[in-house]
């Protein structure tokens, strides 16, 4: 899910645990 992070912060804003662990 790490694709999400630059590009849908409105869907990433549902699962912001899971973007910050896979965006780290």
């Amino acid at each position: 899910m790490f694709f999400w992070c630059p590009t849908n912060h409105r869907v990433s804003s549902m699962i912001v645990p899971v973007i910050q662990l896979s965006c780290q």
